[in-house]
């Protein structure tokens, strides 16, 4: 069995292939996906032959700005997007229906796979942030309860400073006593 033509596949890059020269694997659509192909000795002869050449170019394009759009500076990634839309408008003229709506078919699938690569980033930085506030959390509970262990000790040796200043204010006062009274019995005799 032959390999379906190229209208029939998208691009799927090669993640161990060089970045200056992406190496672009086609494997086929979905059965829903795939367009019905009319072989050329069924065609009618009033029927012009798809020129695949646009779609080949347009699917590389896509398969390179794929590539572009993975990388972290986002001037180029900008500058790519401006010159994507201008030669993809140039390309999508000269595209049969079919190929046309292949192409947007793949676009929409490249944005929802970006689309769910930035939400599964934006999840992985959310979580390394809960686990940094969980850890600062425990940390400030643990301060709190010493402060709290130290705030309980302080006042109770304040309680235990003041009951003793009470007792020797009390010694003091029964001494003094005896001694006015010592002294008021001298000078009574």
């Amino acid at each position: 069995m032959a390999s379906p033509p190229i209208s029939e596949c998208t691009p799927s890059l090669d993640p161990l292939s060089d970045i200056s020269t992406p190496a672009i694997k086609y494997e086929p659509l979905s059965p829903a996906e795939t367009p019905k192909v009319v072989p050329k000795d069924v065609m009618s002869p009033n029927t012009t032959p798809i020129d695949l050449q646009p779609f080949i170019k347009a699917l590389a394009l896509l398969g390179s700005i794929q590539q572009n759009n993975t990388s972290d500076n986002i001037e180029e990634t900008t500058l790519n997007a401006n010159n994507k839309r201008e030669r993809s408008e140039s390309l999508d003229k000269n595209l049969s229906h079919e190929d046309l709506i292949a192409l947007k078919r793949q676009r929409n699938t490249d944005a929802a796979r970006r689309s769910r690569q930035r939400k599964a980033m934006r999840m992985e930085a959310l979580e390394k942030k809960v686990l940094e506030l969980e850890t600062a959390n425990e940390r400030l509970r643990l301060r709190a309860a010493i402060a709290e262990s130290e705030k309980a000790n302080i006042e109770a040796k304040e309680k235990r400073s003041k009951v003793r200043i009470l007792e020797l204010e009390q010694q003091l006062a029964d001494a003094h006593r005896v001694l006015m009274q010592t002294n008021f019995k001298e000078i009574t005799a």
